[in-house]
């Protein structure tokens, strides 16, 4: 009688032994769908088959074409929280001493330089929004998405802060009570 058709008294096997086995047939798999798409003298075989050995246990794996099973223009997005609007007290700055103080040295709380994404950032109470959150302000950048990295110590609450790259295009902006989009 094979060694693999005799039933123990042992119970199941331990997870590490079903990991390895499912590594290797995993890996087993992709070996034979690699060296099928390199033949050029034959059509891959659908389902393909290989015949593992580790030690005395023979394991067989089908491994089924799964090429059909997505819907032409399909495309795997991630699952994320829906949009919300945020009435928001929006205000522009700049990295000049008068706006941030005289040790301004142009780098973010979060560590990023004043010229991460083309200057376009916006800071946030992280309480309110957390770091590396995405909005979309009405009427800066286009409204396209610019991300949390920036903090301030008079941003408290409801409060952000748009960053610009001068103080007079910050001035021309001031501040104004917006509906933003937090992603």
């Amino acid at each position: 009688m094979p060694r693999s058709s005799r039933t123990t008294s042992r119970g199941p096997a331990p997870r590490s032994v079903v990991v390895g086995i499912t590594f290797l047939l995993v890996l087993g798999a992709a070996s034979v769908a690699d060296s099928q798409s390199r033949s050029t003298s034959r059509a891959p075989a659908t389902p393909a088959v290989r015949k593992l050995t580790a030690g005395p246990l023979e394991l067989l794996r089908v491994v089924p074409d799964r090429s059909r099973d997505v819907a032409p223009g399909f495309i795997f997005t991630k699952l994320t929280r829906p949009a919300r609007r945020v009435r928001m007290e929006v205000t522009a700055y700049c990295a000049c001493p008068k706006c941030c103080g005289p040790q301004a040295r142009g780098i973010t709380a979060s560590g990023q330089r004043v010229s991460y994404n083309g200057g376009r950032f916006v800071a946030a109470d992280p309480d309110v929004l957390p770091m590396n959150t995405r909005v979309r302000v009405p009427g800066y950048h286009g409204a396209i998405p610019v991300k949390v990295i920036d903090t301030g110590g008079a941003i408290k609450g409801n409060k952000l802060d748009v960053y610009f790259p001068s103080h007079e295009v910050a001035l021309q902006w001031g501040r104004q009570s917006l509906d933003i989009i937090v992603e």
